[in-house]
């Protein structure tokens, strides 16, 4: 994995999250001027797709450091033979976010596991053996490589 662009600062940096749904350009603007790096999480559709490519070119027009991009929703396995099911489909080429050449980070596949931990208040991770859990664990493994 390479380190982006614009990204080695960010080691010495307090890093916060901020989960922002798609907002007007102003408060955009400003939030992205207190921004020192994006991580895009998009779901495996062609309107997020959409939605994302137009955040990136935001956050590349404030000149903000794209990470990466993670896939929510990804492939669930199959219960009956493990294969990948890919619940939706495939985004076409160019109306992807792929297409700006923005690494993509991981995947969470689509598993009802998450469900019912959530509505159960527990972590997917208590089990730490589920597909979510093995995919959260991996994800965040590269984020900590590529954050330091």
């Amino acid at each position: 994995m390479t380190t982006p662009p614009g990204s080695a600062h960010l080691k010495s940096r307090p890093k916060s999250a901020i989960a922002s749904p798609p907002v007007s350009r102003r408060r955009q603007a400003r939030l992205s001027a207190t921004l020192t790096g994006a991580l895009i999480v998009a779901t495996p559709q062609y309107v997020a797709h959409l939605d994302a490519r137009k955040a990136v070119r935001m956050y590349q027009h404030h000149h903000v450091p794209v990470l990466g991009w993670i896939e929510n929703m990804g492939p669930m396995a199959c219960p009956h033979c493990g294969l990948p099911v890919a619940v939706f489909p495939e985004v076409p080429a160019a109306r992807s976010i792929r297409s700006l050449g923005i690494e993509p980070l991981g995947s969470i596949p689509f598993d009802p596991a998450l469900g019912v931990a959530g509505d159960s208040g527990r972590s997917v991770m208590d089990g730490g053996e589920s597909g979510p859990a093995r995919a959260f664990q991996a994800l965040a493994e590269t984020l900590v490589r590529t954050l330091g």
